[in-house]
């Protein structure tokens, strides 16, 4: 997890737009998306909508201040703002990663809206141990089958269904 000494930190090394307030959590919002896509050894010259799909993802208003530091702080992330060595076919991260900030809510999100921006989905379990080290990260070119309604758990581990993918 980020530090609020390593934001303060990349904050001022940067020396960014004094008009946008950080949000430490919205960066650490920001390194998850960004941590959970493929990275390439170039960058492919491709613009991303960064704020728009990080601010859909997390229900977030999310400022570009936010992208620098959460991209400076990422050791494989490479390039200048909106410009990133990302994979153009863009991973839609797991809400798992989410998980340890409550003020974030999940969005209901349009199938168009997926299809248009992401390729990839992200399937991330942590361990339950406490200590959130993650144990497991794969990509699966379709959704997970979306919840029975009715049901809001699942009693089988890893099993690919909706609550497994996404939590309750």
């Amino acid at each position: 997890m980020i530090t609020a000494e390593q934001i303060q930190l990349a904050e001022s090394t940067l020396n960014l737009s004094e008009s946008q307030q950080v949000n430490g959590d919205n960066v650490r919002i920001v390194y998850e998306w960004l941590d959970a896509q493929r990275i390439t050894n170039t960058q492919s010259g491709k613009k991303f909508a960064l704020k728009y799909l990080i601010g859909l993802w997390s229900g977030r208003k999310i400022l570009e201040n936010d992208i620098h530091i959460a991209a400076y702080l990422h050791n494989e992330v490479k390039g200048v703002y909106p410009s990133y060595n990302l994979h153009p076919r863009l991973t839609f991260p797991s809400f798992e990663r989410l998980r340890w900030n409550i003020d974030v809510r999940a969005q209901g999100y349009e199938k168009i809206h997926l299809f248009e921006n992401y390729r990839f989905y992200e399937i991330v379990k942590y361990d339950r141990g406490g200590n959130n080290e993650l144990i497991r990260s794969y990509f699966s070119e379709s959704l997970p089958e979306q919840p029975v309604e009715g049901l809001d758990y699942c009693d089988i581990n890893d099993c690919g269904c909706y609550y497994c993918v996404y939590g309750r």
